[in-house]
């Protein structure tokens, strides 16, 4: 005795007029249903707290005589705003006594209504609608568009919702625009396609404790002498211990933030050959990978700590293997943690506006990138 609720689409959207059909595994030739729970500000949850009522009974302009819903026929429900909708469906038999009575009037006349089983709790999701944060000020920023039913991330077509999505949407500067639809941006935004929220961002604490060994070992020249001055080696012993005393327990905003703040500022230091580019850790100080973020982690906005974080790891790879400012590359002390889905896209949006001649891509044009990341803006 089973009620299975669904929409039309599958992957629906909020709207005034969402198709909903009841289906039963039973012989019941009609059900009742009822909303109990509805997201804030929705017709449905309005109703609940204007009637201060437990629950309200979904009945359809189709419903058949004795009310309720007809098992296996659409019929429009009011699901306008995005979220889950809590129902208590039960099944009946109509009319199934067979037996007319003896006499006029008899109570064996009557149209039978039965119940069979119990009732049963259903869930309905309907598409929400939210983004997340990429880029930085200087070069451009744009937004990760995503829309997601109960823990997933489900993909949606013009054709089918009025909306492409994963989809990196707003962008501020030509150069954000051009990163949006470049070709490593778009693969991964393949990633998000039905993946649930747990899959997104899976190894922070692993990857933050890998960066937290490996940078100053690196900085160390732990693996080679990849740090050689005028006189010979110049390891790095200045910018390490900060990172080193790092914790990796970066569960929360502010870890997170804290993480990425001070990785940012040591790992500019190191590049830069020290504060006032005397330290020398480099033959050559490395500005061709420089950072493209501001490096403000922020706890109250994760999104510029994951972005900062996944900067680090994009500076990070590109200049322990420069030859041109290393004795030696450091083929040692690679990043292998996976990033997931969402510190990828972060990287690949970054990588794509790095460069002064950054790439035109989609409806992009070449001056306008290119004269984008030397300062010029629209209008």
């Amino acid at each position: 005795m089973t009620i299975s609720l669904t929409t039309t689409p599958t992957y629906a959207l909020p709207n005034a007029s969402v198709q909903l059909t009841a289906s039963v595994n039973t012989a019941a030739n009609f059900v009742r249903l009822w909303c109990v729970a509805a997201p804030e500000g929705s017709t449905l949850q309005k109703l609940l707290d204007k009637e201060q009522a437990g629950r309200i009974e979904i009945t359809p302009p189709n419903a058949p005589t004795q009310g309720g819903i007809l098992p296996s026929v659409p019929f429009a429900a009011v699901l306008d705003v995005g979220g889950r909708y809590t129902f208590v469906g039960q099944e009946y038999t109509y009319g199934a006594t067979t037996y007319g009575g003896g006499y006029s009037n008899s109570p064996d006349a009557y149209t039978t209504e039965t119940k069979i089983g119990a009732e049963q709790t259903l869930y309905v999701y309907l598409g929400q609608r939210m983004t997340h944060r990429l880029g930085a000020n200087a070069y451009g920023t744009g937004s990760l568009l995503v829309y997601v039913w109960n823990d997933t991330i489900r993909e949606t077509s013009v054709a089918v919702h009025g909306v492409l999505s994963p989809a990196v949407i707003d962008p501020s500067t030509p150069r954000a625009a051009s990163a949006a639809k470049a070709a490593n941006v778009q693969a991964a935004l393949t990633s998000f396609v039905n993946a649930t929220v747990t899959t997104l961002a899976p190894n922070l604490a692993t990857l933050v404790a890998e960066l937290v060994l490996k940078v100053p070992r690196h900085f160390n020249n732990n693996g080679g002498v990849f740090h050689a001055g005028g006189s010979g080696p110049i390891p790095d012993i200045d910018n390490d211990t900060e990172i080193e005393d790092l914790s990796n327990r970066c569960g929360t905003p502010v870890g997170l933030a804290r993480a990425a703040q001070v990785l940012y500022s040591r790992m500019s230091l190191h590049q830069s050959n020290g504060v006032n580019g005397s330290s020398r850790y480099h033959l050559d100080a490395d500005y061709t990978n420089a950072f493209v973020t501001d490096g403000i982690g922020s706890e109250s906005d994760p999104a510029l700590s994951l972005s900062a974080l996944a900067d680090v790891v994009r500076v990070y790879a590109a200049h322990r293997v420069d030859a041109t400012s290393h004795a030696l590359a450091d083929n040692t002390n690679a990043i292998t943690t996976t990033l997931g889905p969402l510190l990828t896209l972060h990287k690949e949006f970054l990588v794509a506006m790095a460069t002064l001649t950054p790439a035109a891509a989609g409806g992009t044009q070449t001056a306008a990138v290119q004269l984008s990341a030397l300062g010029f803006r629209l209008g």
